[in-house]
């Protein structure tokens, strides 16, 4: 019997000040995000996260959650993955969830499940990051291997991650593209991913892991399945927190569409396998609403994959390769 465990990034454990503060503390505490001396790491996070961007992140966070009952989306269907990919298993394998950072209570529930089910086979850890980044990314599988090493020492652990090229994921994200343009006419395709800082970009080259390009042959294999007579297809970057970052910024594109006449735009944002705040919040509420203030005519979210079966379905077939 094998444990296949999804690894995804954390979530606040509620929408309150001080679940949200020690999210961000968690998550950008880790040094493969924030690449500074503990010391320093913990002033920027301090003085010039908590200090100055706290309330304005409880409020989107707040205001995120008012969008699917209370809840944060990264935890409603997370859950609903897991279960969604255990229907699907055919064979006597556990599937379980994973996020990090992650409240103590979510991983003392974890290590229960994980030593009440085992001994294992193996263990496959199962990246919900398409494309991997020195960053996010490897805090988050680290992190997660790391725990389950606690746990389990002798047991073979197996990594999946880097998979933006694979031909049933860019089929599975590519066909609530296609649904969108079989119901509306767009003047351009805004292929948007996560931004890394440019160290990061760099770092991920060194070790044979280049971002950018993972980010942009994504975006070529998806536009190969559109129709012929699709629109402009771009890319773009998001939710960068400096200058030093990962550009075109989409948060800084909609005067720029405006300009070359695009007031129809479809942004799909691949490397977001499920609803999270810089997807529906920044990009689906923020980012269309400012782009109708400018005037622009329509700017569309593409649905995330979340708990289909089409997504369950991926991570089980990703778990069983190699």
């Amino acid at each position: 019997m094998k444990a296949i465990i999804l690894i995804s990034i954390g979530t606040p454990s509620n929408t309150s000040s001080e679940a949200v503060a020690d999210y961000l503390r968690g998550y950008l505490g880790d040094p493969n995000v924030i690449s500074a001396p503990s010391f320093i790491r913990k002033r920027i996070i301090e003085r010039h996260v908590i200090t100055d961007h706290l309330p304005s992140a409880v409020e989107r966070y707040k205001a995120l959650a008012s969008l699917y009952g209370g809840e944060l989306p990264l935890r409603l269907y997370g859950e609903r993955l897991r279960t969604q990919t255990e229907r699907l298993a055919t064979d006597d394998n556990r599937i379980y969830l994973a996020t990090m950072p992650s409240d103590a209570d979510a991983l003392s529930a974890l290590r229960q499940q994980l030593l009440a089910d085992g001994p294992f086979e193996s263990i496959i850890l199962v990246s919900l990051f398409p494309q991997h980044t020195y960053g996010s990314s490897i805090a988050t599988l680290s992190g997660i291997k790391r725990f389950v090493r606690e746990i389990y020492p002798q047991t073979p652990i197996r990594t999946v991650h880097t998979y933006g090229n694979n031909d049933k994921y860019i089929e599975a994200v590519a066909a609530p593209i296609n649904e969108e343009l079989a119901k509306d006419s767009y003047d351009l395709i805004a292929v948007s991913y996560h931004s890394i800082p440019l160290v990061h970009q760099i770092f991920g080259c060194l070790n044979g892991f280049n971002y950018r390009k993972q980010c942009n042959e994504t975006m070529r294999l998806i536009t190969e399945r559109l129709p012929k007579d699709h629109p402009p297809v771009k890319m773009y970057f998001q939710s960068a927190m400096g200058r030093k970052w990962l550009r075109p910024m989409l948060e800084e594109a909609p005067a720029d569409w405006l300009r070359n006449g695009y007031k129809k735009v479809l942004v799909a944002c691949p490397g977001f396998l499920v609803d999270c705040l810089e997807n529906v919040y920044d990009v689906g509420c923020t980012l269309s609403s400012e782009f109708t203030t400018l005037g622009g005519e329509k700017c569309m979210l593409v649905p995330s994959l979340n708990d289909s079966e089409s997504l369950a379905s991926l991570m089980l077939y990703l778990a069983q390769q190699g």
